[in-house]
């Protein structure tokens, strides 16, 4: 065991069972999680112990429960990559920008950005770009549909 452990609150914790750090509930909003998180928030070796199970995901004992101060759902979102929405990235913003200034329509612009023409004219309309022809108007245009 690490030094670590032996200087974590949840350790012999006097007045809470040790399943308690491995609750059946998942929500943070139950009642016995919420007992266990409170006892983190005191404990001195929080980041050791949320470290430790994140190096350690896949191990049986650091899967599921309490590490931390997180449920494993919270400890989860922690590990996924920040994902950035395409309205929000001003790169594709300018890209948007750029395209809809040469007079491409939003299924142009949607195709070529990897995103659906409904996204495509959200995104236009969001940043107050007049739109050309729309998703519509192109389709009737080409004898398609839209």
């Amino acid at each position: 065991m690490t030094t670590w452990h032996e200087q974590a609150a949840c350790r012999d914790h006097p007045e809470l069972a040790p399943d308690t750090w491995h609750p059946t509930a998942t929500s943070s909003d139950d009642p016995e999680v919420r007992a266990a998180i409170t006892v983190c928030r005191a404990c001195p070796v929080t980041a050791e112990c949320l470290e430790y199970a994140l190096a350690r995901e896949d191990a049986p004992g650091t899967r599921w429960g309490i590490w931390g101060g997180l449920t494993a759902d919270q400890r989860s979102r922690l590990r996924r990559p920040e994902r950035t929405r395409p309205r929000d990235d001003p790169r594709v913003q300018q890209q948007v920008r750029d395209l809809a200034g040469k007079g491409a329509t939003d299924r142009e612009i949607g195709a070529r950005l990897g995103i659906t023409a409904d996204s495509a004219y959200s995104l236009r309309r969001r940043l107050g770009i007049p739109s050309g022809k729309s998703v519509r108007e192109a389709a009737v245009e080409s004898g398609g549909t839209p």
